[in-house]
């Protein structure tokens, strides 16, 4: 399937709107913030950047049944097994040597470095083993372990896993009233979620906060099927809506409503010719949209090392704040880079004409020689 420029653009802001949340937002025993800057009448907003993985579920719902819904649903356990190996070659290697390099980190420092940042986190061998098999985030309630950031790449694999038991939902006739009504369903167990967990939705990760919104995302694409196949068109401001609605939730403390202008921008940027669409789409930003994983994943690491150099190389803390968090953000970005081209490229391409039944290349030209999926 074609690639969604601006949807890919669309991750590079989730991830840095993620970014901010950690480097803004002022943790208890600390008098300032990471970055040590002023953040004044924005922080409701940066405190709430935990919702930009909540934009990742839904995205990924989206995307994933905009790429493999026709496949899986014709195929059978081939291409379910195939899909499978797709995912894991997509996320566990950046996964996998990040955390190699946090549990470096915490042996070498200690796991009692910066409490004030990670005292309400585990770092012992259980949490370790569940890690490496990407299973920490699946349990109702989930302290934040070794690279915290990764409990959501725990909770995308349970949802990669049962997506054929997503795909059987919107598997009917078109009918707006059942569309409608399975998008009210997620959105109202999204709500139970928040109300569930007293602090909305920023709470120890666990894969009960994926099951709604990835649902959610799915339902989207089959709506988004219906608009293109009967020639509709959402207006061209939807998407600016959609950043309205999340700008409203986020500076008033209100996370259904930020998750529900998450899915109206989800929504609008999948069609050609949305405003939204027009920065979104250009080149740098979707090249960024291309590393947000590793940025995403490594952000934790390089907070960690950030912290050591401020604690161990002298005169580093007497910098200007803003120099100082300029310097972060150019490092993290060119680690990040430096993790998609060196690791996640590399490793997805190799793990997958290694596993997969058939491979990427072989399956594109069956397609365009006119054989199905399962000759």
């Amino acid at each position: 399937m074609p690639e969604i420029l601006p949807l890919t653009g669309l991750r590079t802001w989730l991830a840095l709107w993620v970014l901010t949340r950690h480097l803004f937002n002022s943790y208890p025993g600390e008098p300032t913030n990471l970055a040590q800057l002023p953040v004044g009448n924005f922080l409701p907003f940066v405190a709430n950047g935990y919702l930009g993985v909540d934009g990742f579920f839904i995205l990924s719902g989206f995307i994933l049944s905009y790429t493999y819904r026709s496949r899986l649903i014709e195929g059978g356990f081939r291409e379910y097994w195939d899909f499978v190996v797709a995912r894991f070659a997509r996320i566990y290697p950046v996964h996998f040597v990040v955390l190699i390099g946090v549990a470096a980190v915490v042996l070498v420092a200690g796991k009692d470095f910066h409490p004030a940042h990670w005292a309400t986190r585990e770092y012992d061998l259980k949490t370790l083993i569940l890690n490496l098999f990407l299973v920490q985030a699946w349990r109702i309630h989930n302290l934040s372990s070794w690279n915290s950031v990764a409990w959501s790449v725990s909770a995308e694999w349970f949802a990669y896993l049962a997506f054929p038991a997503y795909l059987l939902l919107t598997v009917y006739r078109f009918s707006w009233a059942r569309t409608l009504g399975l998008l009210t369903c997620w959105l109202a167990a999204t709500a139970a979620l928040s109300v569930w967990t007293h602090q909305q939705l920023d709470w120890a990760g666990s894969f009960l906060r994926i099951i709604p919104e990835f649902g959610m995302g799915v339902v989207l694409h089959r709506l988004h099927v219906h608009f293109i196949h009967h020639g509709l068109r959402p207006p061209r401001i939807l998407g600016l809506l959609g950043v309205a609605i999340v700008i409203v939730g986020g500076f008033r403390d209100f996370d259904l409503l930020a998750v529900a202008g998450l899915a109206v921008i989800v929504f609008a940027l999948s069609f050609k010719g949305d405003l939204l669409g027009v920065p979104l789409g250009t080149k740098p930003i979707v090249y960024l949209g291309h590393v947000s994983y590793s940025i995403y994943m490594v952000q934790e690491l390089m907070i960690m090392l950030w912290l050591l150099i401020r604690d161990e190389v002298p005169g580093f803390e007497a910098l200007p704040p803003l120099v100082e968090v300029t310097a972060f953000l150019i490092a993290i970005l060119l680690a990040a880079m430096l993790l998609h081209h060196v690791v996640e490229e590399p490793a997805r391409r190799s793990i997958r004409r290694t596993f997969t039944v058939r491979p990427p290349r072989a399956r594109a030209e069956a397609v365009a020689s006119g054989l199905s999926g399962d000759d």
